[in-house]
This record gives structure tokens, sequence and C-alpha cells, in this order.
């Protein structure tokens, strides 16, 4: 037994997830839902803006509460994981929008 440390040349970790032919097809599809997510649930906010009976019911501001919930994660939280996609999951934003702060 050596107290050497040894090197295992066939062991190799890739750095990124997706090989690079398949990136753009997974940033497409992605780029797809947040247009198609985006647009739908625009459609629905509206709506329940709009129609002043569709405001009176519970249930439609819990929709209404979804969707707009739906759109905000659609364009704040996925085009960060497009951006991901493509830089081997680094983060380039800073510290600051690294780690949330406390109010």
């Amino acid at each position: 037994m050596s107290n050497s440390s040894e090197h295992n040349s066939t062991a190799t970790v890739s750095n990124t997830f997706f090989p690079p032919t398949f990136m753009y097809p997974v940033a497409t599809c992605h780029i797809l839902i947040v247009a198609v997510a985006a647009l739908g649930n625009l459609i629905v906010c509206y709506a329940i803006i709009a129609n002043k009976s569709l405001r009176s019911s519970p249930t439609n501001l819990f929709i209404f509460s979804l969707a707009f919930s739906d759109l905000l994660t659609v364009t704040l939280a996925v085009p960060f994981d497009v951006e991901g996609l493509f830089l081997n999951w680094a983060w380039k934003h800073g510290e600051i929008m690294c780690h949330p702060r406390p109010f």
C-alpha cells in the first residue's frame, strides 16, 4: 500500500451537460417554451383584467395569480437557464446576483 496519491487517467469529467450539437435544439425548445408561455399567460391575465365578470369569481382570481406568477417565472428565470446552457453553467453576473440578500 502506497501513501502517494495516484492519478486515474481514465476518469475524466466533462464540463458540458449537453454535447455541442444538442445545445442548439435544446435552446430552441427553451425559447419556444418561453414565447408560448409568455403569450399564453399574457392572454389569460388580459382576459381577466379586461372582463369585469371574470374578476368576480375567486377561482378566476386564483387563475390570474397563477398566470401572473408563471409569467414572472418564465420571463425572469428561464432566460438564465438558456444562458447557462451556452456558458457551461458558469455564472457571469457577479456576486450580487448570485447570493440573494434579505431586504
